[in-house]
């Protein structure tokens, strides 16, 4: 994946963030090497 693509990618992680928490979900966001994970269930 590009620079570029990985930016946008990120963008639009923190957007949908924001906005489930604008809606009082809570919600973690698990880092690791190549994978972004959503959600509340143990990763």
């Amino acid at each position: 994946m590009t620079f570029e693509a990985r930016k946008k990618k990120k963008i639009n992680l923190k957007n949908i963030v924001e906005k489930l928490q604008k809606k009082g979900i809570n919600v973690r966001i698990c880092k690791r090497p190549n994978f972004k994970y959503m959600g509340n269930q143990n990763a």
